[in-house]
């Protein structure tokens, strides 16, 4: 998945029939607010969205990459709709509203497993992770609170995977045992917030994803010494890892490239994927 942005189906008539609901929808909402008239944001509608960021990520949640097994699946507003955790009061006592005006926005939104998503408690120590209504600024002072603030002005420390040149490898270094380490401060804190590091059964799978990508990478290269049938459905899914688009994508890539870099300083020269 790396390298995956939120690109528009544009031409795909239920993709129209959604923006045209959203507009809809929006429009409502903003007339409404405007009046004083409170409006619950519809579900009903945002959430139809969901197919279309499945398809972009390959069924994966953009925040850890692993397979959405759940359904219906999460959609995560990555400013949050309703409320904001910790983002202060105004001077007459107004909490802060959530980016509502940004419900509809196909740019706020990414598809999340439910680990990532909700804040629940994880491991022996019940410790809590996930992002919920979590959206820390760098500069607190500059956060939009209507539609009418300068949205461009914010600094978000949660990183955005699905954000137009956005690259893991800016924000994350990461190992063999199925940890991150970060790199930058927005990592580090995307890390905290959605637990990165802390949910066991995470990590229990990352590992089991990384050895077995260079179990199949290690057959793979006997196979050639060998002259030993390697199967396509085996290579073209050994290949889906070497590219990131498997589960845990950026994990399997950078494994199965750290460890054929690894053969490299050991004389072995390994030419992958193999040339047609």
């Amino acid at each position: 998945m790396p390298g995956t942005c939120r690109t528009a189906p544009n031409g795909d008539a239920d993709w129209e029939d959604w923006l045209r609901r959203c507009a809809a929808a929006l429009k409502d909402l903003v007339t409404n607010r405007s009046q004083g008239v409170k409006t619950d944001i519809r579900g009903d509608v945002y959430k139809g969205a969901i197919p279309f960021l499945m398809t972009l990520t390959h069924n994966r949640c953009a925040y850890c990459e692993a397979k959405i097994y759940q359904s219906p699946p999460e959609l995560e507003h990555y400013r949050p709709k309703g409320r904001i955790a910790n983002a202060g009061i105004k001077a007459d006592g107004e909490e802060h509203p959530g980016y509502w005006w940004l419900a509809y926005e196909w740019a706020n939104m990414l598809p999340s497993c439910i680990d990532c998503n909700r804040v629940r408690k994880h491991g022996a120590d019940k410790e809590l992770a996930g992002k919920g209504d979590n959206f820390p600024l760098k500069d607190e002072g500059r956060r939009a609170w209507s539609p009418d603030d300068p949205i461009d002005a914010e600094e978000p420390l949660l990183l955005d995977p699905l954000r137009p040149g956005f690259a893991w490898d800016e924000h994350f270094a990461f190992n063999f045992d199925g940890t991150i380490q970060a790199k930058s401060e927005h990592g580090a804190e995307t890390i905290r917030i959605l637990g990165l590091n802390r949910r066991e059964l995470l990590l229990e799978q990352r590992r089991q994803r990384i050895d077995d990508a260079v179990e199949r990478m290690s057959t793979y290269l006997q196979s050639r010494i060998t002259r030993a049938p390697f199967a396509q459905a085996k290579l073209r899914a050994l290949e889906e890892m070497w590219e990131g688009d498997s589960d845990f994508g950026s994990f399997t890539q950078r494994a199965l490239h750290a460890y054929v870099d690894e053969l490299a300083t050991e004389g072995v020269q390994v030419r992958f994927p193999p040339e047609p």
